[in-house]
């Protein structure tokens, strides 16, 4: 059977991904879905070019990034490529049984989820808010929406735009992977900046979040950004002693 992904196809995906935020999927032929996703991560390995390319991103992104410097991590970006495809690959595949898409979107990285590997991982799973709203709108009981929900949780810098459950509740994170967005100045800003535009997000239910914005928008918070919810929320009191 003849390869339903043509070479280089990684390469051209993340690149039109850039330009349009459109993520798409140039396939050749029927393939099926468990081939074609192995055939997508062969690339992706493979490809020569792949590693130039997320390192340029990582420079540029680096440029607008402050607090202490954070170097390239060449695992996590590749695993944020990992995870980028297979999203897009079940959006595009709907009949991939629940429990594949559960834990292939839940396979952890292979190296610890600190600062820099998060901001490496975020180079494209940036993305991540896009393709939910995609899924959300196609079929807002799909399975994948789930998954989706769940690797926003693992990666709050990435999932901001992600509904994370019903409105009563405050976002939760791995304690390790929160302390290093939280202590590393540049993350947090970028972190806070986002939200800034997601006036729905449950992330702006969180105490720190909320010392956050409350520190950066000081009294102005509602002029500034008049598109949040009544500033600052009402917090419930077991989160503000459980989290604060």
């Amino acid at each position: 059977m003849p390869n339903s992904i043509l070479p280089g196809a990684v390469l051209t995906f993340l690149r039109e991904l850039r330009s349009t935020g459109s993520p798409v999927l140039r396939l050749h032929g029927q393939g099926a879905g468990k081939q074609g996703l192995l055939e997508l991560e062969a690339d992706a390995r493979e490809d020569l070019l792949l590693l130039p390319l997320l390192k340029s991103w990582h420079e540029e992104a680096a440029e607008d990034l402050g607090g202490p410097v954070l170097p390239f991590e060449e695992t996590a970006a590749r695993h944020g490529v990992h995870l980028l495809l297979r999203m897009a690959w079940f959006y595009l595949q709907r009949d991939t049984d629940a429990s594949t898409v559960t834990r292939l979107l839940a396979e952890p990285c292979l190296c610890p989820a600190g600062a820099a590997a998060q901001f490496s991982t975020d180079l494209t799973l940036q993305y991540l808010p896009a393709i939910f709203r995609m899924a959300q709108a196609l079929a807002p009981g799909d399975p994948l929406l789930a998954s989706l929900r769940n690797l926003a949780g693992l990666w709050p810098l990435s999932g901001t735009g992600v509904p994370l459950g019903s409105g009563q509740d405050v976002p939760m994170a791995d304690p390790a992977v929160w302390a290093a967005l939280r202590t590393h100045a540049g993350l947090w800003q970028l972190f806070l900046d986002r939200l800034l535009q997601r006036p729905d997000s449950p992330w702006l239910r969180h105490p720190d979040v909320v010392n956050g914005l409350t520190r950066l928008l000081g009294a102005y918070g509602r002029e500034l950004a008049p598109a949040l919810p009544a500033w600052p929320p009402a917090l419930q009191e077991n989160h503000a002693a459980g989290l604060s």
